[in-house]
This record gives C-alpha cells, structure tokens and sequence, in this order.
C-alpha cells in the first residue's frame, strides 16, 4: 500500500468502525424502569413495618433481560433491555417507597409481614398503525405477605397493571410506560396492604 493511500485508509477504516459500533448501539434500548417517589401511594399506618423477601422473575420467554421490542425500521426491531432485571427492579423501588415512608424494617424479625413477590408478567409490546404506536407496558405480580412469627399466616393477592403511550415513535417513551405500570402496580399493593 502507498503511502499516500494511507490515511484515506485509515479515515475510512475508522468512520466504517464508527458506523458499526452506533449500529449496534441502536439496535436496543435499555431502560431502567425504577420508581424512587413515592409520594402519590396510600398511607399505611406507620406502626406496621414491612421486609421485602424473594423477589422472583417467573414470567416467560424472557431473554437477556429483554422485555418487549420496538420498531426501529420499516421491517426492523429491536429489543427493549430491563437494566438492572425487572426482579431488582421490582424489590429496589418497593424498598425505595417503604423506606421514604419509613415502613422498612431493617430484618425479617423486626417486620410485621414479610414481601415475596412473583413476577408472572412485566413486559412491554408495541402495536403500530400507519401514523401511530401504541407501547403498551404490562406488569403481573403475585404477592404473598408472611407473618414472621407463624410462617402458616399468610395473604396472597394478585396485582396487574398497565400502561399505554401513543405517540409517532414510541421507542424514547418505553421506560415512562414500564414505570407508570410498575408505579401503579406498587400503589395496589399498598392499598392492599392497608386494608389489612
């Protein structure tokens, strides 16, 4: 190779690897759904104390964290990425919300009742017209509260939630719908728990 050739080359080789790296960058969307505020959810009575336990992700087909697709082309999609998972999510923003209403014990044995959540659905799909999509955000969560000093008293509830943007492009809104759905999903399980 000439000389003269060579930074035409290397100028090339380097917008080619700049191209590819943005390529793949755009090709996902990771969003981190976590709700800090919770300033909206119901009271509960500042006496009961509660211990967040197993968070678990059981919902289906779920692959490197992805939860849902966008449309990013005339016949292209890409994967819409839940990081840090929808488990820690989950347990992160309840944790969060309990603890700015200073309801969070510090231990098992210090809480009135004890969270499990399973997580049977937290998903988001995108249903697109001519002018138009829809992102639609979908959260399942079953929650088991366990007294900490007789393991046999139990409550089970089952909360679900949704959430729906309509915009031109719904891909920059995937986060605020998965939020909102997870926002609400945690104020039900508020509700339910002051009802006990």
């Amino acid at each position: 190779m000439s000389v003269r050739f060579f930074p035409g080359f290397l100028f090339a080789s380097l917008l080619l690897t700049l191209s590819l790296y943005a390529i793949s960058n755009a090709q996902r969307y990771t969003i981190d759904p976590s709700v800090k505020n919770g300033n909206s959810f119901p009271a509960i009575p500042t006496s009961t104390r509660l211990f967040i336990g197993i968070v678990q992700d059981t919902s289906q087909n779920r692959e490197n964290g992805t939860i849902g697709y966008t449309r990013t082309g005339r016949k292209t999609k890409a994967p819409i990425i839940c990081s840090p998972s929808p488990a820690s999510v989950v347990k992160t923003s309840l944790e969060s919300v309990l603890s700015q209403k200073g309801l969070l014990a510090s231990d098992a044995s210090s809480a009135n009742y004890i969270v499990h959540i399973r997580i049977l659905d937290f998903s988001l799909s995108e249903t697109s017209k001519v002018l138009s999509q829809t992102m639609n955000a979908l959260i399942k969560l079953e929650v088991r509260l366990v007294d900490p000093l007789d393991a046999a008293k139990v409550k089970e509830f089952v909360i679900e939630s949704q959430n729906a943007t309509s915009a031109m492009d719904t891909s920059k809104y995937s986060e605020a719908t998965m939020r909102g759905a997870l926002e609400s999903a945690l104020q039900e399980i508020f509700k339910s728990i002051s009802r006990i």
